[in-house]
């Protein structure tokens, strides 16, 4: 790892923006305060007046062990989702460059109707990622088409269907 590397890595580590830091920080600090007075005011109970403040260890360790198994099948669901959605949006991905291709390749010879509808294609992805988010704004969309037809889309009922009619 470079200087620039660990450097960058710290920073990120430490940032507040955008952390969760700022809203625990509060909660640990009086815990912890809280776990300071029990030490110190043990010392002197026991000492005196025989009193341990103790609890046992075990019914800490199997809801320690219960957590950690449940907080590891959590982190392989979470990573199963992610995994499954990379999948499918690079298939969508896939499907639309074949289809680009095949566009190119064998369609009209009009360039006009080539170029428009390979606009239609990259579209797709983008107006299904505002679906998914259930965004209706298609900048990108009317970036590659007009304005008028991506609020057109962003007007359907399911945008990435009223795409795909037009692209068929």
């Amino acid at each position: 790892m470079s200087l620039r590397e660990a450097r960058e890595f710290w920073e990120e580590a430490c940032s507040w923006q955008d952390s969760a830091t700022p809203r625990i920080v509060v909660n640990v600090a009086a815990f912890g305060l809280f776990a300071t007075l029990i030490v110190i005011v043990d010392a002197p109970l026991e000492a005196y007046w025989k009193i341990k403040l103790a609890l046992p260890v075990s019914p800490h360790e199997i809801a320690g062990a219960v957590l950690g198994l449940l907080l590891v099948l959590r982190t392989n669901a979470g990573y199963e989702r992610w995994w499954e959605a990379r999948k499918l949006w690079g298939g969508i991905v896939n499907q639309s460059r074949n289809l680009a291709i095949g566009v190119a390749a064998f369609g009209r010879s009009d360039r006009a109707w080539c170029e428009a509808t390979l606009r239609w294609i990259a579209s797709f992805s983008h107006t299904c990622r505002q679906s998914l988010r259930s965004l209706r704004d298609l900048d990108d969309v009317a970036r590659l088409v007009s304005p008028e037809a991506a609020a057109s889309v962003a007007s359907a009922a399911h945008m990435p269907s009223d795409v795909a009619v037009r692209i068929s």
